[in-house]
């Protein structure tokens, strides 16, 4: 008896250890006499822990295994607490039938639904009326996945009531404390008496120290009310106001090109008024208040001053991907001019092209010739700024934020502002806030609700421009770099979402523009942005611009001047690169603008387009991964490249054995095949190349390709070239491409040096599980699941019924009932099994026009769709079953 508890202990155990340990850090300990319980705890993915998670959250797994009908018993203590059932607690249940190992999963709250409650146990046991068929061999991602899902659940849930105890035995009541401290009191009390456009004036200098501020902190300045609470507040890059002095003030100026005051008489007795109308549009401009609402008639007045001259700093230089330009400028000379702030953009722009060393010197300076000069704002941004650059470069002897803003003899309200970016409150706040908005976007698109979202978007797009303002405006380098991209990430992936959910009666974002793409660019995971036009299914998403900065940024980026720049930059010498950092964010630059370039409607009149980015890839020493997300545009829009450029591209990528590696020279041949192009005689050298790259490395799909942009005595020589190959050494690849590409003469010459590659699966020699993934459509595991779809594919294409006979295939027909199905189609009739997501294991279309010849299939699937929809295989209903 004690033998066989400790066998079915043994057998949960080590069957349980099989799925988990891949995905988790497991602690095993025994139970009771035939049962394992397991903690687990989820693998980190960093080492840096967030200020809230301070309660880490482990997962119980009890493990068991069972005979027959047996019972299995679960403690109630373990499935549920005061609170219900425990969502970090789960139950892997194991049993055999005959050969087949059968598991078992079950989540605490299917425990209590489904379990028989007696006594302290809940009962699990197999009987006619209950198999259990919806928890029975699930995959085990499946398992992992919603072990997971259950863990981190559970963490958020323990953490904000964690929280939310702290946060009630420390707040405190101050009776003397306001609910907002005005800051304005003595202000409004000095200019109370002045005129509106000295009033203005003096309130909008408040911030002279700051090169940018936050937008409502400015308005507030000039509510000249003695509280916040007045009819004058901001709302999305509008100064909203029923006071009737500022009202009149901007319906008597002029603002165009050139800003002109339609009656002067209302400012008499203002000295230098143009100089000071001009200084007053200027910053609330560059504060993002671009339009004054009067709320007594429900109007706007535009008040956005537009400059024909674009900017050329060297931040705009940067921006528009002028890396060469903007470097060049930074080298000319060491001597700047006396404004700080010019230093500020230089020691700034230092910093993004990653010369840490440089930018911490020049931090140095500004800090020490700003405290001379007593301006302390600019002192502490410099300080700020130099603690990253130092951390970068792993120089830890950097100035402590707190000790340098106790130092400050600024207003309360100033070193507010200060103190919320040394703390990362602002960071935090604004991320609070497009969270809300992000995930309400996220929430109407999963629940396809008709509600529309561009209020939502213009709220978000508000608050990061408002961020992005503040610090990129300072010139203060992003803190928390993976915190702050992820705010851009979610405003770009909400506008796409937006964008997605578009129809005739509704609104939603209609473009991107030019503040939009630049985010993307610079701010985007390259993975992540992909992730987000395919995932929605957005293609040719338009693209509205002022000042055409996708196509500027772009020519910019692949022009000559910038790559023989990066080559000297970037570049691997001696196996070392200079600049590790620049070379990284030219790689994530280059796949976001092939995204870009793919998914915006947008066309580039640029005749040397393509030329452009060959040279950056014959020039710089990427590899073809590196490159790949430019197979997105060629795809998409071939229209932009002429076939001499294709052929440019395809010369570099066969001169580069890291360059033709991959699928990048496939997609290259596509191109050229959907213009219709076949090689003439002066390029034989370089088809003899892609000849020869297509039988060395087979996998990347030529032989489908090359065949097409070959006139037919070409065509026939390729073929003796494959045979000729496979003759002297067969390769089962090789033998797979050029069959089902239709590339091979009399393909069963090689049919059965291709089986002898099977001849592991009659022994049962496959790869055990525990090191890949299964299919969840027929519980082979890979890569034996790989090979055999492309068998299938093999025998369907040469369609000769001897085949059949040969042991192998018997074999595999034996052995796995898909195989039997997919080979026998001829032969299937209603009587026979049949799983209706067998149809999704192989999707090639070799395998499915085979399949959609039967017409008993046909009618099984038809019936299983009106039982229960899936959109995969209803898809492939409609585009193979339907005429």
């Amino acid at each position: 008896m004690q033998y066989k508890q400790d066998f079915n202990r043994e057998q949960g155990e080590s069957r349980t250890r099989a799925i988990l340990t891949s995905n988790f850090i497991c602690n095993f300990k025994s139970v009771d006499i035939d049962g394992t319980d397991i903690e687990v705890e989820i693998i980190p993915k960093n080492t840096k822990l967030s200020v809230y998670d301070r309660i880490q959250v482990r997962g119980r797994i009890q493990a068991k295994y069972f005979e027959n009908n047996n019972e299995v018993k679960i403690a109630k203590e373990y499935v549920e607490d005061k609170d219900g059932a425990r969502t970090d607690f789960f139950a892997i249940l194991h049993t055999d039938d005959g050969d087949d190992k059968i598991c078992y999963f079950f989540t605490a709250i299917e425990i209590r639904k489904q379990f028989k409650p007696r006594g302290n146990f809940y009962i699990f046991s197999l009987s006619k009326d209950r198999q259990y068929e919806e928890h029975k061999g699930l995959s085990e991602s499946d398992i992992n996945r919603r072990i997971e899902e259950g863990i981190r659940g559970t963490e958020e849930f323990s953490n904000e009531r964690y929280r939310r105890r702290i946060e009630s035995k420390l707040k405190t009541r101050n009776p003397e404390k306001k609910l907002f401290e005005n800051h304005n009191h003595e202000l409004f009390n000095r200019i109370k008496d002045n005129h509106i456009v000295d009033k203005l004036s003096e309130a909008l200098n408040e911030f002279k120290d700051f090169r940018r501020i936050i937008s409502w902190r400015l308005i507030d300045k000039i509510s000249f009310q003695e509280n916040r609470h007045t009819s004058t507040h901001y709302n999305q890059f509008t100064l909203q106001t029923d006071h009737s002095e500022i009202i009149e003030f901007f319906e008597n100026i002029d603002i165009s090109n050139k800003l002109t005051i339609k009656n002067p008489s209302l400012f008499n007795g203002v000295s230098a008024a143009n100089k000071k109308v001009e200084s007053i549009v200027k910053i609330l401009n560059e504060n993002l208040i671009f339009k004054v609402g009067d709320q007594r008639k429900n109007t706007t007045i535009d008040i956005l001053r537009i400059h024909e001259k674009q900017c050329n700093c060297l931040g705009c230089r940067f921006d528009n991907l002028t890396f060469s330009q903007a470097f060049s400028s930074l080298n000319k000379s060491k001597e700047v001019s006396g404004d700080l702030w010019e230093w500020m953009q230089r020691a700034y722009t230092y910093f993004k092209f990653g010369k840490y060393e440089k930018a911490m010197e020049l931090y140095v300076s500004i800090a020490n010739k700003a405290r001379d000069n007593k301006e302390q704002v600019l002192f502490f941004f410099a300080r700020y700024n130099q603690r990253l650059a130092a951390i970068k470069n792993f120089d830890y002897s950097y100035p402590d934020l707190n000790i340098e803003l106790d130092k400050l003899n600024v207003s309360p309200e100033k070193k507010e502002i200060l103190n919320s970016l040394a703390e990362n409150i602002l960071l935090n706040s604004y991320a609070k806030s497009i969270d809300e908005l992000y995930l309400k976007i996220k929430d109407f698109k999963q629940r396809y609700t008709i509600n529309d979202t561009a209020n939502l978007i213009n709220r978000l797009y508000a608050k990061i421009a408002e961020y992005n303002n503040f610090i990129d405006g300072n010139w203060l380098v992003l803190n928390n770099f993976d915190e702050a991209e992820l705010l851009f990430e979610k405003v770009v992936e909400s506008c796409i979402i937006s964008y997605s959910m578009n129809t005739e009666h509704s609104y939603h974002l209609d473009a991107f523009d030019d503040f939009l793409v630049q985010i993307s660019i610079h701010h985007c995971n390259s993975n992540k942005l992909l992730g987000y036009f395919q995932r929605n299914n957005v293609r040719k998403l338009p693209y509205k611009s002022k000042r055409d900065y996708f196509s500027t940024a772009f020519s910019n980026f692949f022009s000559k001047e910038n790559v023989d720049f990066l080559y000297s930059e970037i570049c691997y010498f001696d196996n070392r690169t200079k600049n590790p950092d620049l070379r990284r964010r030219v790689n994530i630059t280059f796949e976001n603008l092939c995204i870009l370039l793919t998914n915006l409607d947008i066309e580039i009149e640029n005749s040397k387009l393509l030329d452009n980015i060959t040279y950056f890839i014959e020039k710089l020493d990427f590899n073809v991964h590196d490159v790949s997300l430019l197979a997105h545009p060629l795809l998409a829009k071939p229209n932009l490249f002429a076939p001499d450029e294709l052929l440019s591209l395809a010369k570099v990528l066969i001169s580069r054995e890291n360059l033709y590696d991959g699928y990048l020279l496939t997609n290259c041949l596509h191109t050229l095949e959907e213009k219709q192009y076949v090689f003439s005689d002066s390029e034989r050298e370089t088809v003899n190349s892609i000849i020869e790259i297509s039988i060395q490395k087979p996998r990347y799909g030529i032989l489908k390709v090359l065949p097409r942009l070959l006139d037919e005595r070409k065509s026939d020589e390729y073929k003796m070239s494959i045979r000729n190959e496979l003759s002297n050494k067969f390769n089962h690849e090789l033998y797979y491409q050029s069959v089902v590409s239709g590339n091979i003469l009399n393909p069963k010459l090689f049919i059965d040096s291709y089986l002898n590659f099977f001849s592991s699966i009659s022994e049962k020699k496959e790869i055990p599980s525990i090191f890949y993934a299964k299919s969840p459509y027929t519980g082979i595991g890979e890569p034996l699941r790989e090979n055999l779809n492309k068998l299938v594919e093999v025998i369907l294409s040469i369609n000769d019924k001897s085949l059949m006979e040969k042991q192998i295939i018997k074999d595999i027909t034996a052995q796995y009932p898909y195989y039997n199905f997919i080979l026998n189609l001829d032969s299937f009739n209603k009587e026979k099994p049949f799983d209706i997501f067998w149809i999704l294991e192989n999707q090639s279309e070799i395998v499915l026009n085979q399949i959609a010849k039967n017409k008993v299939i046909k009618t099984r699937v038809k019936e299983e769709l009106i039982k229960q929809y899936h959109k995969g295989i209803s898809s492939i209903f409609v585009k193979y079953f339907t005429d």
